[in-house]
């Protein structure tokens, strides 16, 4: 079966290349990707330089960022809960999306201009995140009840707890000669002792999260019983970047954050 379909492809079937055009559009997205990263990363097609930070450069080009988006890209939506099949009037996966969107801007200014006077910001910015993967895998398995092998496994991190006792996969050593040899594990253990805690309470609240909603459609008055909640704004632009997190972060790393040898840690 396999070998009919790759013959097909190879004779440019127009039956089988429409059948499957989408499959073959993001397997060529794709590789253009890698093609570009390959370029940036172990090339010197392009010219490098060194990062130099502005503050008052950097704020300007975030509040043109945030401006642009709050004037051509405010959409309203209406997220409807599970549980009462009204609105979700806060933390319902469009604001969410939108809250990492603002963030990952920042993430990637911070390192492209090594912003180092925002590093605490940025850290409870990465505590966000990991507040909102507790949050929301939690909320999915309590509302939708998925318990399934393919949910599972999109649970960010949850190979690497799996292959811990793997050093070989989760080891790292900088061939980097100018810095200074650390244990295999090093980064490991750094990275994963970082917030290590707040994930428990993004899953607590997550927990209680459909009892607010429902306090707050509570009408203990009959002169407030009319009142229904403002409609949901949320930006488009900040929305999809929040969606693209993860592929914005892996690409800064091959594109903007060269280290001059391979396989070692960006600047």
């Amino acid at each position: 079966m396999r070998q009919a379909l790759v013959f097909r492809f190879f004779l440019m079937d127009e039956a089988f290349l429409l059948e499957n055009r989408l499959t073959l559009r993001a397997i060529s997205e794709f590789g253009a990707y890698l093609a570009y990263f390959y370029i940036c990363d172990r090339t010197d097609l392009l010219g490098e330089s060194k990062k130099n930070y502005n503050r008052d450069l950097f704020l300007f080009l975030y509040s043109l960022l945030i401006l642009v988006a709050a004037m051509t890209s405010f959409k309203v939506h209406h997220d409807k809960s599970p549980f009462s099949g009204k609105s979700i009037l806060y933390l319902n996966r469009h604001q969410t999306e939108e809250w990492k969107g603002w963030m990952q801007v920042l993430f990637l200014m911070y390192h492209y201009f090594n912003a180092k006077e925002i590093y605490n910001a940025i850290r409870i910015f990465i505590a966000a995140y990991v507040w909102m993967t507790g949050f929301g895998n939690f909320s999915y398995y309590y509302v939708r009840k998925d318990f399934s092998l393919g949910r599972f496994a999109q649970v960010p991190n949850v190979f690497d707890i799996l292959w811990s006792p793997l050093t070989f996969l989760l080891g790292y050593s900088d061939p980097d000669p100018s810095k200074p040899i650390q244990s295999r594990l090093h980064e490991w253990h750094f990275r994963s002792g970082l917030d290590r805690y707040i994930w428990i309470i993004g899953m607590i609240y997550a927990y209680y999260h459909p009892t607010c909603l429902h306090l707050l459609y509570a009408e203990p008055h009959p002169e407030v019983s009319n009142c229904s909640p403002d409609p949901l704004y949320v930006s488009v632009l900040l929305w999809w970047l929040g969606k693209i997190t993860l592929e914005t972060y892996i690409s800064q790393i091959h594109i903007w954050l060269r280290s001059g040898v391979p396989d070692g840690q960006p600047p």
